[in-house]
């Protein structure tokens, strides 16, 4: 069989791949926020993590605080978003600067924490993708781990980490923002599902 008839058996009628057709192992988007204003807070709610998926991808560009030196975060809730576990979280942060430096940062709390002390500067902000396996697992803590770059408050740092998501219940609602201010508009953040991930 020619190439060109397995790609038109592939896509039928549409001009991109279905979902359906997808290898085991691709990501899916979900849904996606591109920021007209500043916001408090993206989330993905229940109708957006679902059974359909148990592994997922969050991503995000031109991610910027509107105020300076805030922290990076994402929450993760068993109850829709009344809630957020715990979570024990480290990371360890590069300096990429003719200065080096480098070093680990830990925490545990109702967060995430992705990158630290972000800048506020125009046309600067930060990038991540963060991986979360098993969310709607029922009997394991779920696990993540991350990796973010941007404008820390004087400098530009990378970020990898990894968390622990202390609860057996099936996530169904993530939230990404800052602690203390909002997002600048301007970013852009979607969830990804990674197809067969839900395998027996």
């Amino acid at each position: 069989m020619s190439n060109a008839r397995n790609l038109a058996n592939l896509l039928g009628t549409s001009s991109t791949l279905p979902a359906s057709k997808a290898p085991d192992g691709t990501r899916i988007l979900i849904h996606s926020y591109a920021l007209g204003v500043d916001t408090s807070n993206v989330s993905f709610d229940n109708t957006h993590i679902t059974d359909t998926y148990d592994d997922y991808i969050l991503e995000a560009k031109h991610f910027t605080p509107t105020t300076d030196s805030d922290e990076m975060i994402v929450q993760c809730s068993s109850d829709n978003g009344s809630n957020y576990a715990t979570s024990g979280h480290a990371r360890h942060y590069l300096r990429l600067a003719a200065n080096a430096a480098s070093g680990n940062e830990v925490g545990t709390n109702t967060y995430i924490q992705l990158g630290t002390d972000m800048g506020n500067d125009a046309n600067r902000g930060a990038t991540f993708e963060c991986r979360f396996m098993g969310l709607r697992n029922t009997s394991h803590y779920k696990y993540m781990y991350f990796e973010s770059c941007g404008k820390h408050s004087s400098d530009e740092y990378q970020w990898r980490g990894g968390s622990s998501i202390a609860v057996t219940t099936a996530i169904n609602n993530m939230r990404v923002g800052f602690v203390s201010g909002n997002i600048a508009a301007g970013a852009k953040v979607a969830l990804y599902g990674i197809k067969g991930s839900n395998y027996s």
